[in-house]
């Protein structure tokens, strides 16, 4: 059989290539030029239905073939079906291949009436065929179909037919292809013509920049540590996607919100131990692990000093589903939580791939960090636990190749002041105290929280003695991270057991437990005595569709396809309940370019992503329940985990669609490239199946129904985000913004109007008293107090019952006047226009569908008001009515006003454009985010400035000015934070003198303005020239005082020298003299420049001790098991070691010296001295704040750590290290 077609393009030659190669046909491919399918057996065939039918028949001989494919006869409903396909099939030729062809979108609407009838065929069979295994040739040829659509038009299909899109993923997860369709080679051939596949793009600037891609991912802090054969161990990048992951902003946002949700869930689930416990005691009968875990949780139950804290940091993992289109949980994750602040700088760097080397792409990217809310959980703890004096005890595994990310959680406590130390279960040993109290110690140190980043396996608790390790910090009233309770709650059959209402439902409101199990997976276990046989026949039957899986946590331990039933014949019934059996997740692959230790691997790749947030609760109460940023985790297809350290998956990027990204569309037509962009404002769902294979250059957001004007010769469509009757955004997010806008007005409006209500109740209780009216005096004092009250209680805490509260006065009005009936016309008259105007202000500052019901009842109010009474003409009711819908026409047209306006306002799209050529001065403008506690920089100019000139990065600038610089006596950063407290509102614009927290001489004058935007959003412009001048008065000042003091010590010096050569008859004057000058001059400033150079430190201090030694008659010993080579500040370590040693040698007559490696953390060695009065050279270190600062900036702190025997300080082997870290983070 010969087979004719160009393979060029998979809209030529799929899926019949794909059924040639998988099944082994025997048949010659022969190329040709142009688009049409030949096959030549005897005959030739080129309609589509009689080369279906010929593969058929020639695949009868093979049994593969037979297996895979039913031979569906084709009654008068299928034939529907089949005709549809064709149609379609030469459709799309028709669009793709005509050479004239230039609105091929346009030409999209011709296949309408086809994915409709395709659309309603599928409904109505729910894919009972393909569950039934029944596949055809006819859905292989109708999902390439539906492909190429997408490569045309992504959201085409979505638009017309989104049912199609589940189908898309039931035949492309189909086992028997995935090996052909998800081949590197498939997935880097062209789509058609007409359209480029940016994957050979991306494939091209990768190969000719891997050398730069490499070291720029090691210069971003992209590290992992590895072990050779010989367990050499040496560093490199972390294995990292190239090319990030597209998603939805709005699927990403809604999984953070279920992340809040589950935090919550976890939290109250460990505050149960009854339980909890009662589940997972069966389990604790034949697995160790979990049964050392409870006795240890018992015993914390009944103490009485254990903390009453719970503190975890959790990851939330996310797995797309392309058969239900939806992101499915995998699972949560309490303890160890990894690559977080990794993360953070693969985000860095594929932006800068984004923006330098991808630029054809189009890509945008959304920065959603994780340093800074994994640091705030510890931090914020701390600050609980409330003493300065302790420290954070970082627990490791004995190697860990992610030390690097575990790293930027020490600098970052560090950097907020908290000292922390790093070491292991085997070191701990022995060196834990507990007191009766609860406080625990380690080293010597109190210990406010113990964090974990290893101990969720058995084998990483070595023996019984490193169990009562972890024992004693359950015990103790430090913080856990995880502590025992939260970590139990942890184990995998809480996914299982969370299925079931009665237990989700005890610990968040029904609700909260639909909103979560829409992401969870099915889950089976072996509870019961008919589980395994019901388990082994479905995995029986499909294999592939489950996922066992043991109650373990890291990488390696499931079981996937043929294996299950493998292990499930292989494990003991006893030990079955220890595993449960869940619904297997399908994404569907793209190609992924993943780099590790410099080489470069392309393959299908799926991503996992997750959400990483913390909490903090008390037994009765929530205090901390936040999310910080993301985490992907990249792996080829055909690897069944999914962890970095595991050594299975790549960290990478999401790249978001966010307001006003374009869609950028690559057509090529008679070798002419084009490129059109859309852009537009309406939410659509997105497909992530569809990013299967190469895309096609598409890249979008909210677009609504575009089309180019022009080229395509569609025009833009209004845009809908209104409900044109209420006048309410559709987008909940937008509605939320504008309310809380509302808010800042209706509140001051309201406490005018309580304020003067109160003020009118007060005067007609003094009248009622005057006039001797005891009746209303009765009625008027209760109703001032309570008019008070109110206005305390709704506008300290709850401000959103503002609104319903004065609509119930304004109803309560209308009938106000009814009531009085003793008014002559005048005094009625001017009673109904005071009341009329009282309704008119609450309606006005209340939202349109509230005015609309208002008015609804007013008219209704007045008439049967009025009937009541003395009764009224028809004319005068219709004048009612028609003067009510008047003014109600105009409070709308008023209120949609205010809110085009507010999205106008919101999409702040004039920031960047009209602020800096307003505002010639370095300015900062930034909001400040409620949900994540922190601020939000929007916009900067001129940074270099406004600051140090190494100060180069605009966040970097404005957390400088933020927390180093303060105002009466409180920092910049505290002193707005204390105004958005206190609700202070009414400060629009002010002059601020700025005073420097370390150089009180230092003062900068800024303006600060709080402004009311959509948001509150702030403004600080840094007086330039008021700066300048400030800085050369005291630059002057300072060098006048330096020269002065610098004069002054030469002087004492000189003379000081003169005196000891004339009077002192010491033995080796010389070398005194010597030591005395080094001593003093020591004492002189720091050399400026901060310039690194190798430091020989043993050769150093073997000569300072020598020359000391000589010079008071010491008796010096010197050990040195090593001989490092630092790379640190050479002057300045010069000075450290001359104040140190010239110290000890003033106060006694013997010093031994030791100089080591540091016994936990690798990257420090230690200097020990040992000298009888240890103490009292402590009290002279500690009062030199010269040597403190030197020794904060040699080492990784400013204090010389005291034993009973001896003291010693720390050093940097590389002060390198520091340089990688952003000092805010």
């Amino acid at each position: 059989m010969k087979i004719l077609f160009n393979s060029k393009f998979r809209l030529s030659s799929e899926p019949f290539l794909l059924i040639i190669k998988q099944f082994n046909f025997d048949a010659e491919i022969v190329e040709i030029d142009n688009h049409q399918i030949k096959m030549i057996d005897q005959k030739e065939l080129s309609q589509l239905d009689d080369i279906v039918e010929y593969i058929q028949l020639v695949g009868l001989l093979n049994n593969q073939f037979k297996q895979t494919f039913s031979t569906i006869k084709f009654n008068e409903e299928l034939n529907v079906i089949k005709n549809s396909i064709i149609k379609f099939w030469n459709e799309i030729q028709i669009i793709g291949f005509e050479e004239s062809q230039t609105d091929i979108i346009h030409q999209l609407s011709s296949i309408d009436q086809e994915l409709g009838a395709l659309q309603n065929w599928l409904q109505k069979n729910q894919f009972r065929y393909l569950f039934q295994n029944q596949l055809s040739i006819w859905d292989l040829i109708l999902s390439e179909l539906l492909i190429v659509v997408g490569y045309i038009d992504h959201f085409y299909i979505e638009k017309k037919a989104a049912e199609l899109l589940k189908y898309i993923g039931f035949i492309e997860s189909h086992k028997n292809f995935q090996l052909y369709k998800y081949d590197s080679e498939f997935l880097l051939k062209e789509i058609a013509p007409f359209i480029k596949n940016p994957n050979k793009y991306v494939l091209s600037v990768i190969k000719n920049k891997i050398n730069s891609l490499h070291d720029l991912a090691i210069t971003k802090g992209i590290l992992y540590k590895y072990k050779d054969k010989e367990g050499n161990q040496f560093t490199d990048n972390c294995p990292v996607s190239l090319l990030p992951n597209p998603i939805k902003l709005e699927y990403f946002k809604n999984l953070k919100i279920k992340t809040l949700i589950q935090q919550k869930l976890i939290l109250k689930m460990a505050r149960d131990f009854e339980w909890y416990s009662q589940i997972l005691i069966k389990l604790a009968q034949h697995d160790l692990f979990i049964r050392k875990m409870l006795e240890i949780q018992s015993k914390v139950e009944q103490s009485q000093n254990s903390c009453k804290y719970n503190l975890c940091i959790v990851r939330n993992d996310f797995l797309h589903n392309s058969i239900t289109n939806r992101w499915m949980q995998v699972e949560y994750n309490c303890i160890a939580i990894s690559f977080g602040f990794t993360s953070d700088r693969v985000q860095q760097y594929h932006e800068f791939l984004l923006n330098q080397y991808y630029r054809e792409l189009n890509y945008q990217s959304y920065d959603d960090k994780n340093a800074q809310c994994m640091v705030a959980a510890l931090s914020n703890a701390f600050e609980l636990y409330n003493n300065n004096n302790a420290i954070v005890l970082i627990v490791v595994g004995e190697f860990e190749g992610n030390i690097y990310d575990q790293r930027y959680m020490e600098f970052g406590l560090q950097s907020k002041g908290i000292d922390s130390i790093r070491t292991t279960f085997r070191n701990l040993v022995g060196n834990v105290d507990l007191a009766n109290d609860g406080t625990l110690k380690a080293f010597g140190h109190e210990i406010a929280i113990v964090y974990f980043r290893t101990g969720y396996t058995y084998d990483q608790y070595e023996n019984d003695d490193q169990w009562k390790v972890r024992e004693l910090f359950e015990l103790s009233k430090a913080f856990k991270c995880p502590s025992m309770n939260t970590q139990l709650v942890n184990f995998k059959k809480f996914q299982q057991i969370l299925l079931q209402p009665n237990h989700i439902q005890k610990f968040v409101s029904e609700e909260e437990s639909d909103l979560l199990q829409q992401n969870y997976c099915k889950i089976w276990g072996f509870d019961e005595p008919d589980d395994y046989q019901r388990n082994h026949d479905m995995v029986k039957q499909n294999p592939n569709d489950y996922v066992l899986k043991p109650q373990r946590e890291g990488g390696g331990n499931n079981f996937y396809d043929e294996q299950i039933l493998l292990e499930l014949e292989q494990i003991p019934k006893e030990k079955l309940n220890e595993f449960i059996l869940m619904e297997r997740i399908k994404p569907l692959p793209r190609l992924g370019f993943m780099l590790r230790r410099g080489h470069l691997d392309v393959q299908a790749v799926i991503s996992e992503i997750s959400v990483i947030g913390y909490f903090i609760s008390s037994k009765d109460e929530i205090l901390f329940n936040e999310i910080g940023g993301y985490l992907v985790r990249t792996k080829k297809y055909l690897d069944n985990e999914g962890g970095v350290a595991a050594g299975y998956a790549k960290n990478e990027l999401l790249i978001f669609q966010i307001n006003s990204i374009q869609l950028s569309c690559f057509f090529q037509f008679k070798e002419i490239s084009y490129s059109f962009q859309f852009q537009d404002l309406s939410q659509f769902e997105v497909w992530p199946q569809l990013f299967n294979n190469p895309l096609g250059f598409i890249y979008y957001n909210y677009w609504s129904f575009i089309d180019y004007l022009g080229l395509f010769n569609i025009k833009m469509q209004s845009l809908d985000l209104l409900n044109k009757y209420t006048l309410i955004f559709r987008s909940p997010q937008l509605e939320q913004e504008y309310q809380q806008l509302r808010l800042k007005y209706i509140v001051p409006v309201f406490q005018f109007m309580m304020g003067a209500t109160f003020i009118v109740s007060v005067i007609r209780f003094i009248n009622s008293i005057a006039v001797g009216d005891m009746i209303n005096a009765i009625i008027f004092a209760p109703l001032a107090v309570i008019i008070m009250a109110t206005l305390l209680l709704l506008v300290k805490y709850k401000t959103h019952w503002i609104e319903k509260y004065m609509i119930f006065w304004n109803h309560i009005i209308m009938f106000y006047q009814a009531l009085m009936f003793d008014y002559n016309s005048q005094e009625a008259f001017l009673l109904g226009q005071n009341i009329f105007a009282m309704h008119l202000v609450i309606i006005l500052i209340t939202d349109f569908k509230y005015s609309l019901l208002q008015f609804t009842n007013m008219i209704l109010a007045r008439i049967i008001i009025a009937e009541l009474t003395d009764g009224v003409s028809y004319q005068t009711i219709i004048f009612t009515i028609v003067s009510s819908f008047v003014l109600l026409h105009s409070i709308y047209q008023i209120n949609k006003q205010n809110r085009v306006s507010f999205l106008i306002t919101y999409q702040e799209n004039q920031w960047d454009v009209l602020l800096p050529l307003l505002i010639q001065d370095p300015f900062f403008l930034f909001t400040y985010d409620e949900k994540k506690l922190k601020f939000n920089l929007k916009l900067s100019n001129n940074l270099s400035d406004a600051f140090d000139s190494s100060i180069i990065n605009m966040e970097e600038g404005f957390g400088n000015l933020l927390r180093n610089y303060k105002t009466q006596s409180l920092s910049l950063e505290n002193f707005i934070l204390q105004r958005i407290k206190n609700q202070q509102n009414n400060w629009i614009d002010k002059i601020i003198d700025l005073q420097q927290f370390l150089r009180s001489d230092n003062v900068i004058q800024i303006r600060y303005s709080e402004l009311s935007l959509t948001k509150q959003t702030y403004l600080i412009i840094i007086n330039k020239k008021e700066q300048k001048l400030q800085s050369y008065y005291y630059h002057n000042k300072r060098l006048i005082s330096g020269i002065s003091t610098f004069t002054l010590s030469i002087h004492k010096f000189i003379g000081k020298i003169f005196r000891q050569i004339t009077h002192n008859k010491v033995l080796n004057q010389n070398h005194h003299l010597i030591s005395r000058m080094m001593h003093i001059l020591a004492k002189f400033p720091i050399s400026q420049t901060q310039i690194t150079y190798n430091y020989d430190v043993n050769k150093k201090l073997k000569c300072l001790l020598e020359l000391f030694g000589k010079a008071y008659n010491l008796d010096v010993q010197y050990k040195s098991d090593k001989n490092p080579i630092l790379i640190t500040y050479q002057h300045q370590l010069d000075n450290l070691l001359i104040i140190l040693i010239s110290a000890a040698s003033r106060l006694c007559n013997q010093i031994e010296i030791k100089l080591q490696q540091h016994n936990i953390i690798e990257e420090l060695i230690e200097i020990k001295l040992e000298l009888a009065y240890p103490l009292i050279l402590l009290d002279i270190l500690k009062k030199n704040q010269f040597f403190s600062k030197i020794l904060h900036m040699v080492g990784p702190t400013n204090k010389v750590i005291q034993n009973e025997f001896y003291l010693s300080i720390l050093l940097y082997k590389n002060i390198n290290i520091l340089h990688g870290f952003h000092r805010f983070e």
